[in-house]
């Protein structure tokens, strides 16, 4: 997470790695494919070739204004952009060949298994705790709505009824979903936390106007989730749903990913430097650095954590790429995960 200097990283390989959850990738240190789950990573992929088009995109939009920072800084969507637009009633933009598709990534071998089922820019968003279903956003009738794909049958599933548009969500237990519903009121964007229910009408558990990431822990007590304040400052919430009391500010940050026990949350903080992985449990305290930044001067975004708790894969943005990473749960032995390509929103 902080910046390791090249005296601090050349002292660290002559003490022979000691502290090495300040170093990542020390020598003999680096995770091993062999060593990783065989469970396989949700992602948002990219080909080289379109990698490479939607970095140029990028740098001929630099300097320009952001739509997505403009509009609602808080979206994570990849083509929030197009959403946007269609809320202000411009023309919507037509799927772009940059978009990338859902796939599925083994871990062990870095093989990619497109998802042919999804329209490009389908954004994968998590796993059912059977690991049978993921959950998507893609667009119905020109919005986003939310989908279940179940990976045997290969059969999709639209999962709500309605118009609103839904661009975010997670799984919970007995199969309900925690998402962001958005809605628009006198040109804007309104975007809060509901729950589905059994048997029952969805709940509204929180009234916005910007939280989205929402995560549910797998025992089913809290709901975390992201909130802007009105200088666009970032800052992940818990609300815990067991005793129906009120959202509470736990940390600076984005991001957040619940571990399959519940005892931490991986989130990416803002430092002077950029964004890089963190830290903490469930009720704030513990917050530490999660390893030395990635390779380079890249961001460090969308962590993920394997289904064993043992790894966070995340996306290290640099130079308008998105490269997929992973690392040790403790920080230690960094190392690129996805070869060829770039993968974005990844779910474990």
């Amino acid at each position: 997470m902080r910046r390791v200097g090249l005296g601090t990283a050349v002292k660290a390989l002559l003490l022979g790695c000691v502290g090495n959850a300040l170093l990542v990738g020390c020598a003999g240190n680096a995770v091993v494919r062999d060593e990783l789950p065989d469970a396989p990573i949700a992602l948002l992929y990219r080909t080289p070739e379109q990698a490479r088009e939607r970095a140029d995109v990028l740098a001929d939009r630099k300097g320009k204004p952001d739509p997505v920072v403009a509009g609602a800084g808080v979206m994570k969507l990849n083509d929030v952009d197009d959403y946007l637009d269609r809320v202000r009633g411009q023309r919507r933009r037509a799927p772009q060949r940059h978009d990338g598709r859902a796939a599925l990534l083994r871990p062990r071998t870095g093989e990619i298994e497109p998802l042919d089922a999804f329209l490009p820019g389908a954004l994968p968003l998590d796993w059912s705790p059977s690991r049978d279903r993921i959950l998507f956003v893609s667009r119905h009738q020109g919005e986003a709505q939310l989908y279940e794909y179940r990976i045997g049958p290969g059969v999709v599933t639209r999962l709500l009824g309605g118009r609103e548009p839904r661009i975010d969500g997670a799984y919970g237990p007995d199969d309900r979903v925690a998402y962001v519903e958005a809605r628009r009121a006198a040109g804007e964007v309104h975007l809060s936390v509901w729950t589905t229910e059994p048997r029952a009408r969805p709940i509204e558990r929180t009234d916005g106007p910007g939280d989205v990431g929402v995560e549910w822990s797998r025992d089913g007590r809290f709901l975390l989730f992201e909130r802007a304040d009105e200088r666009g400052r970032r800052f992940i919430v818990s609300l815990d749903l067991a005793e129906d009391g009120e959202p509470r500010v736990i940390a600076r940050g984005a991001d957040p990913a619940i571990s399959p026990g519940g005892d931490w949350v991986v989130y990416a903080r803002e430092l002077s430097e950029g964004w890089r992985l963190w830290r903490m449990r469930p009720d704030g305290t513990g917050k530490s650095a999660l390893g030395a930044r990635s390779q380079g001067q890249a961001e460090e975004r969308a962590p993920t954590i394997s289904p064993d708790g043992r790894y966070v894969a995340y996306v290290a943005e640099e130079e308008n790429r998105q490269h997929l990473r992973v690392r040790r749960m403790d920080g230690t032995g960094d190392r690129l995960l996805l070869e060829d390509g770039d993968g974005a929103l990844p779910a474990w």
